[in-house]
């Protein structure tokens, strides 16, 4: 591993520690490394889904219709 140079490297770029999937409520897929917590979905990414469905709906009446 990259082990910082000098001590004074080690307080410049402190290494973060990974979680381990041992924690409460996480579980791991092994053959592929990834952790499933339970968690919200953001806000802005439910405005990004928002938005989408509604100019989808726009463009549809818009463009696909006889109006």
């Amino acid at each position: 591993m990259n082990e910082p140079s000098t001590p004074k490297d080690r307080l410049i770029v402190p290494e973060l520690v990974p979680k381990t999937g041992d924690e409460p409520g996480t579980y791991v897929y092994e053959p592929a490394g990834i952790r499933e917590r339970s968690g919200s979905v953001p806000a802005w990414l439910k405005l990004i889904a928002l938005g989408l469905i509604l100019w989808g709906i726009y463009y549809t009446i818009r463009f696909w219709s006889s109006y």
